[in-house]
């Protein structure tokens, strides 16, 4: 039975299954706080994806508890890093990143995806200049 899920409620951590985007993704934290399990792209043949379901960049994988008698290739993908965003914050999540995201507190982020990570310069460029800032 495959879907995606978000679990939790009132007062309960939010979580996501571990997923990609396929562009590039740029998380602003509002407030609450947000933790992140990242895994690059290059974990994609040990992460069990079905091409042919209806959300083909979901791994059944749970990051947190993996179940390796299930999924024993896993034992072969690298260590995920965590990334906890706080309010202010900004995190970029490169494009076919994996990541499983637990959100707790009064939640609130703004996500920003650019679908063509050629273009992203262009388009960061344009946001800090818009801030008044100069990178040289």
């Amino acid at each position: 039975d495959e879907e995606f899920k978000y679990r939790g409620g009132e007062g309960q951590e939010l979580s996501s299954q571990l997923h990609y985007d396929g562009g590039i993704n740029l998380l602003a934290q509002i407030s609450g706080r947000k933790r992140f399990l990242l895994l690059p792209s290059s974990s994609l043949p040990h992460l069990y994806l079905n091409s042919s379901s209806a959300t083909p960049n979901f791994s059944p994988i749970d990051v947190e508890h993996p179940d390796t008698k299930a999924y024993p290739d896993y034992a072969k993908a690298p260590k995920p890093v965590e990334c906890v965003a706080e309010p202010g914050d900004i995190l970029h999540v490169p494009a076919r990143w994996f990541h499983q995201v637990h959100s707790s507190g009064r939640n609130v982020a703004v996500n920003f995806w650019f679908l063509y990570p050629s273009r992203f310069r262009v388009y960061w460029m344009r946001i800090v200049n818009r801030l008044g800032y100069e990178i040289a």
